[in-house]
């Protein structure tokens, strides 16, 4: 329906991704040689640019990579051309991430996080944002649970005509009980909010709060691109700096 969304990925990383870990980079311990940071991406068969910039600007190498895809084709074929890079992932990263036997859990902690759903073919279904945000807090609990005390997540998504729930979100994340904090606070919102910025706004304040409720620190940047004249989507993409000393 939306086409083939890799290629915002261009645009991704020369706004946003690349000139983030620029920024943030000697914070994590990268000083351009020596250092490799363990990476997590959620990447597409089509376009797996990021996993090669990444390794060009010297954060990495392939052997510290884990790439994600949601079907198996798509892991077989990556794993043809791209090489030693550890390929994981069947199913949808936001479905299966909070589960005991989700397959990377050992994996964790990650210098880098890329959460790029847009790569993942989106399913237009109500819920969808929903899910991938309360797998973005997932994400974080992981890191959490591994004593890790900073690292650079990016999360991007498709912004459709369909409304996010604040609500669904709050009361997921309130699940997981951690003492002293009080919830996810995004009441200034719409409960059903389907106006665009609104959307990304909500996102933006959700990222830093997600971070606090395990005791991170954090600084963002986000970018957003509009897509073609007649078309009802966009994509947002938010880079967040999570850190505690």
């Amino acid at each position: 329906m939306y086409g083939d969304l890799s290629q915002f990925k261009p645009r991704l990383l020369e706004k946003l991704w690349l000139p983030a870990l620029e920024n943030w980079g000697k914070m994590l311990g990268h000083s351009g040689k020596g250092k490799n940071l363990k990476i997590l991406t959620l990447t597409s068969d089509r376009n797996y640019q990021e996993i090669i910039e990444f390794e060009k600007k010297g954060y990495t190498q392939r052997k510290y990579i884990i790439a994600w895809t949601y079907a198996h084709i798509k892991k077989l074929r990556l794993e043809t051309e791209i090489s030693p890079i550890k390929i994981s992932g069947t199913a949808r990263y936001e479905s299966c991430v909070s589960m005991p036997t989700f397959d990377i859990r050992s994996e964790f902690p990650f210098d880098i996080i890329n959460l790029d759903f847009c790569s993942q073919d989106p399913i237009d279904e109500k819920g969808r944002i929903e899910e991938e945000i309360n797998s973005v807090e997932d994400t974080i609990r992981l890191q959490d649970a591994n004593d890790l005390t900073k690292f650079v997540l990016l999360y991007t998504t498709l912004i459709n005509s369909s409304s996010l729930d604040r609500l669904k979100v709050t009361q997921q994340s309130d699940k997981i009980h951690v003492s002293g904090w009080d919830g996810l606070n995004v009441s200034q919102f719409p409960t059903e909010i389907s106006n665009p910025t609104e959307k990304t706004e909500c996102i933006r304040v959700l990222m830093p709060q997600m971070g606090s409720k395990y005791q991170f620190d954090s600084a963002t940047e986000n970018l957003t691109i509009p897509t073609y004249e007649k078309s009802k989507f966009l994509i947002y993409s938010i880079a967040a700096l999570y850190r505690r000393s």
